[in-house]
């Protein structure tokens, strides 16, 4: 698998994650979380943040949106005290344009900007969270290099 289709799977998978973690009646006892995410100490523009909960927590995986290196996910969407492996994916675009295989629809062409090591992609990342009741605020300073950080 090239790079491009590995991005385009994960783009779509956290996508959906996303998009799932909408309204919850699930009778879970959530908590908020919320931090910044930078790369290189610079705010990740737009991606996505995903805490998929590690052996001996329950819960669905769950997933927020990063603007301006930023991240809120509500109590009502938010994971439950316990661990989590974190996946953090963003990408921006190259300049150049793609054309779809099967239709030849013209679209930017987009680069993910986040090292492999800490998208989750494929079951892989160094993150992890440990959520606590409560206000939780989780912070990631990665690095375009690898060895990111939790602040």
């Amino acid at each position: 698998m090239n790079r491009r289709t590995v991005f385009v799977i994960a783009t779509l998978f956290f996508a959906c994650c996303f998009i799932v973690s909408g309204c919850r009646r699930d009778g879970l006892d959530r908590v908020p979380v919320e931090g910044n995410i930078t790369l290189d100490r610079k705010s990740v523009r737009d991606g996505y943040i995903t805490f998929k909960p590690q052996t001996g927590t329950s819960c669905p995986d769950v997933s927020g949106q990063i603007k301006d290196g930023k991240y809120r996910i509500s109590r009502n969407d938010g994971p439950v005290v316990g661990s989590y492996t974190v996946g953090i994916v963003a990408s921006e675009p190259t300049g150049r344009t793609v054309k779809a295989p099967m239709t030849g629809i013209e679209s930017p062409e987009m680069k993910q900007v986040i090292p492999a090591e800490y998208t989750g992609i494929m079951g892989r990342s160094s993150l992890t969270a440990t959520i606590k009741k409560g206000k939780n605020v989780v912070n990631y300073d990665l690095s375009s290099a690898g060895n990111g950080s939790k602040k």
